[in-house]
């Protein structure tokens, strides 16, 4: 069944990971939180499998009727239980109809100060300040994350509904985390990314995330607007878009590079 609702509500997708934990968990290559081994832990895990067990094998391991609850499902139910609170069901935009007022939303928090833009047709809406005294010592990842999901939701409590918009940053966490929908070592950074997907079912917003690299954050000016720096890039008067060639494939922007 929620297989069928999140062809429609993509947002939930995240959040059905933990029911996966949990069935599979008891799997012997998984650890205790129901994650798949890999990497250095996998090659430790089977030096200690191979010194533990004997030199006849044994029966396989089967499926048990009981599973351990992991931790990740009981989050990942508050969370659906979050986002489907309606007693109606949203409405999902597919192809938003004002594809002309396209949102580009490039964001920024470095050091004591943040800043972030509203590229709109006509004109840009910039936002620069410094972050209060108990946000000062918080990871830059989950300031930066703050920073975004605080714009959209201003917007969605302004009525924009129905819109696409374009999330630039160059936040890789960022990125990572909103299409994964958690954070593993952070779930003040887990709570913002829910935040944002309730915005999105509110606001009928269809969003991108999309990573660029610090240099292009800094030759657009938005990277400036945390120290309020208002002479660079398009915040001197530059086509903002012009930084984001999204029209533009890979061989054309590296000029001819890409055969």
């Amino acid at each position: 069944y929620l297989i069928y609702v999140v062809r429609t509500f993509d947002y939930i997708n995240p959040y059905l990971k933990g029911l996966h934990n949990t069935i599979d968990g008891w799997r012997p290559n998984y650890d205790e939180d129901g994650w798949k081994v890999t990497g250095r832990r996998l090659l430790s895990f089977r030096r200690e499998q191979e010194y533990d067990s004997e030199d006849e094998e044994g029966p396989e391991e089967s499926a048990p009727d009981r599973v351990e609850v992991k931790p990740r499902l009981r989050r990942d139910i508050e969370a659906l239980l979050e986002l489907t609170r309606p007693e109606e069901p949203p409405r999902r935009v597919h192809r938003s109809r004002r594809v002309i007022v396209g949102l580009y939303l490039p964001g920024d928090a470095s050091g004591s100060g943040f800043g972030s833009a509203l590229i709109w047709q006509d004109g840009i809406e910039y936002e620069s300040g410094t972050w209060k005294c108990q946000w000062t010592d918080k990871s830059s990842n989950l300031r930066e994350a703050d920073n975004l999901v605080r714009k959209i939701e201003d917007l969605v409590e302004r009525s924009l509904r129905g819109v696409e918009i374009f999330i630039f940053t160059d936040n890789f966490v960022f990125e990572s985390t909103y299409y994964k929908g958690y954070s593993k070592t952070s779930s003040e950074l887990s709570d913002v990314i829910l935040r944002l997907y309730g915005a999105i079912r509110k606001g009928e917003l269809i969003v991108h995330v999309i990573h660029i690299a610090g240099t292009r954050m800094k030759a657009m000016g938005v990277d400036g607007l945390s120290r309020g720096d208002l002479l660079d890039g398009m915040m001197a008067g530059q086509d903002p878009l012009s930084f984001v060639p999204l029209s533009l494939d890979a061989d054309e922007r590296s000029g001819g590079a890409v055969d």
